[in-house]
């Protein structure tokens, strides 16, 4: 199986690089049809990941050598930093992708295997709503629950903060979130996956932009939220 072009073909569309966790459980169920197990699916995309990440370690390092001739030196940190995806994929594939995307494939994957790992195929039975939805103290619905993953996702590591204000209040502004306050909210956030925002917060003026915004409209739109 090509584990390099199902990585890369669901990474470079725009359409699919949004919901890169439902796009990789796809590929894995049409994988499981032809016979091939979860291990051995995961296991040969989980190779190609780790190709990315040498090849975003190798360009960062790089451009370390060459830092002092850089015109702004001070902007360069490895989520900012291009790889060539012809040189990857052998020539097979085009354009570049930077050090982010990199690290949004390799979360969106994790979240990916995770879900498999706990899904049972074997059951027609309806998923109880406790595990479709396994914060109903946060989440009013499981859709909504589905919505903060899909934004969770999307979170840039140097961006922690202003990224996990503006889901607080886009889910809360429409409802989707019970009325808990700021605090509790980090603390889950802390208890939950173990992001610590420490004292620090933003307003929804400040933290709220257009690019947000549109990923933001395009998951509810996906997830089939109005």
């Amino acid at each position: 199986m090509d584990y390099m072009n199902i990585i890369l073909t669901g990474a470079t569309n725009p359409n699919t690089i949004q919901f890169f966790t439902d796009y990789i459980l796809r590929e894995y169920k049409k994988a499981a049809n032809e016979g091939l197990s979860k291990d051995e699916f995961f296991s040969g995309c989980r190779m190609f990941v780790g190709c990315l990440f040498d090849e975003l370690e190798r360009v960062y390092n790089y451009s370390l050598t060459v830092l002092p001739y850089c015109e702004h030196p001070e902007s360069l940190n490895k989520w900012s930093c291009r790889i060539d995806l012809q040189r990857v994929s052998n020539g097979t594939h085009t354009g570049t992708m930077t050090g982010e995307d990199v690290y949004l494939i390799l979360e969106s994957f994790m979240d990916a295997e995770k879900l498999a790992t706990t899904t049972t195929t074997t059951s027609q039975e309806p998923e109880p709503e406790q595990l479709k939805n396994p914060h109903p103290r946060i989440f009013k619905k499981s859709e909504y629950w589905r919505l903060f993953e899909h934004m969770r996702s999307k979170v840039r590591p140097q961006n922690e903060l202003a990224d996990y204000c503006f889901i607080y209040w886009s889910m809360t502004n429409d409802g989707y979130m019970h009325q808990i306050g700021a605090k509790e909210y980090k603390d889950w956030l802390y208890d939950t996956f173990g992001i610590d925002l420490a004292e620090s917060w933003k307003q929804y003026n400040v933290c709220k932009t257009q690019n947000k915004q549109t990923i933001y409209n395009d998951a509810k739109q996906f997830i089939g939220l109005k």
